[in-house]
């Protein structure tokens, strides 16, 4: 299902028209551009995209500082991290703060649309979990009007038949 919404932050201007031009595009996503942590923080809170890439080294705020502003206002959406410095510390720290996926540049084409097809199943199932929690809610509302409306009918029933004369109600 394509038409989500991916929000690129990162500082390389490479980086960025790279993901568009050969992943973004091709694959039907909408995109979202910022050129750090700063504006990408500011972007994710007004648009809340489907997705964030998010580069970990960037001018005025960095990868990890976006993630602990977007944990810290209980911001739920999946982040792949881009990174040329990994370490093994980076990444706990990072999946600790709520990244789905870490991607090592330089990656492929088919490396970034794994990464984004695996984060962006998780962002699916919870859509089609709250629309089918809700179509359960909607029909129980109906289910219950029309349980009310059949206690009605019902005591209506009762109140004919015990102020009738039953020799007279039985044979009409």
């Amino acid at each position: 299902m394509a038409g989500e919404t991916i929000l690129i932050v990162d500082d390389g201007r490479e980086n960025r028209e790279f993901i568009v031009e050969y992943v973004i595009q091709p694959n039907g996503y909408k995109h979202l551009l910022a050129k750090d942590g700063v504006e990408g923080l500011e972007m994710a809170l007004k648009h809340k995209p489907d997705l964030i890439l998010l580069d970990l080294n960037m001018p005025r705020m960095d990868g990890q500082d976006v993630l602990k502003h977007l944990s810290h206002r209980n911001v739920d959406i999946p982040v792949i991290l881009m990174t040329f410095y990994g370490s093994e510390e980076i990444a706990i720290e990072v999946y600790r703060l709520g990244v789905r996926d870490y991607v090592k540049k330089p990656y492929s084409v088919e490396e970034m649309e794994q990464a984004i097809n695996r984060s962006l199943t998780e962002t699916r199932l919870r859509r089609e979990k709250e629309a089918l929690t809700e179509r359960v809610i909607h029909a129980n509302r109906d289910l219950q009007m029309r349980l009310q409306e059949l206690n009605v009918l019902y005591s209506i029933g009762k109140n004919v038949t015990a102020s009738t004369d039953m020799d007279t109600l039985l044979p009409r």
